[in-house]
């Protein structure tokens, strides 16, 4: 890595520690709504799990997820096909680094977690039917 990029990335991650810091000193009292006819309560933001494992690493997905969560939201989109189209990633990376973030501990009980299936995960596999013959 090369010493400027190893400047920004020390000083983005020194902001985002203080920013966390800051954000688990506050009540934030976040208002809540059901959702649809269940009984789930979910904040009005969703985080979109999109990005994990194709423009962030683990590390930073975690983060990200902990900040967000810390901040009084609970809403987390994933699906299979996230970052599926990257080079070298097949599908499911997004869940697998969630999948990893919970199992962490103390965390399941404070999110709600919305998928999508049925997309197309490659030219043999079409939505939920299975291989084409």
């Amino acid at each position: 890595m090369f010493a400027r990029e190893k400047y920004i990335q020390i000083q983005v991650h020194g902001r985002f520690d203080r920013d966390i810091r800051a954000i688990r000193n506050r009540n934030t009292g976040m208002k809540k709504g059901g959702l649809g006819n269940s009984r789930l309560e979910v904040a009005p933001l969703a985080f979109g799990g999109n990005v994990f494992g194709w423009t962030t690493d683990e590390r930073t997905s975690f983060r990200l997820l902990d900040t967000f969560v810390t901040a009084g939201f609970n809403l987390i989109d994933s699906a299979d096909v996230y970052s599926r189209f990257a080079p070298g990633n097949h599908g499911g990376e997004s869940e697998t680094i969630i999948g990893k973030w919970l199992k962490q501990g103390e965390r399941r009980d404070k999110v709600i977690i919305g998928t999508k299936v049925g997309l197309e995960m490659g030219s043999d596999k079409k939505g939920l039917r299975g291989p084409i013959s």
